[in-house]
């Protein structure tokens, strides 16, 4: 192209051969620094599914180490979460059931989250991520 400019123009090849020579190298570093970046897009993209692939199995991973080492503790929290449920309907234990939850309130907050990992492990880490996330959106 630059070639056609320098004819036309009147340029001989020695003008017109080191200008032609920048174009074709400005050209290239411009043509390689497009690879490259699309090469980066590439491996950024290539590493967030990397890393949700792998968070999907340390989720399986965790659900089945709690279904394997599933013992009397979910029978034994079954049974303690569902107290609250049936005192609801006895008239005589609906007080010393919400003075009680008010006691578990005032709880340090680790304490609650101690708990709810408990239960968490017990019934399903990936149940309880659900109900947090369908909270959080509410």
């Amino acid at each position: 192209m630059m070639a056609i400019l320098g004819k036309l123009l009147g340029f001989g090849g020695a003008v017109a051969g080191p200008i032609v020579e920048y174009f074709n190298k400005k050209q290239e570093l411009a043509s390689l620094e497009r690879q490259q970046e699309v090469e980066f897009r590439k491996a950024v993209h290539l590493a967030r599914l990397e890393n949700i692939k792998q968070g999907k199995i340390n989720e399986a991973e965790w659900n089945l180490t709690s279904i394997r080492n599933s013992s009397w503790k979910d029978e034994w929290l079954t049974i303690i979460l569902s107290i609250p449920l049936v005192g609801v309907f006895i008239p005589p234990l609906v007080d010393p059931m919400m003075q009680g939850f008010a006691a578990l309130e005032a709880t340090p907050e680790w304490y609650r989250i101690a708990v709810g990992i408990m239960v968490a492990s017990a019934f399903g880490y990936q149940k309880m991520i659900d109900y947090m996330n369908r909270r959080k959106y509410e």
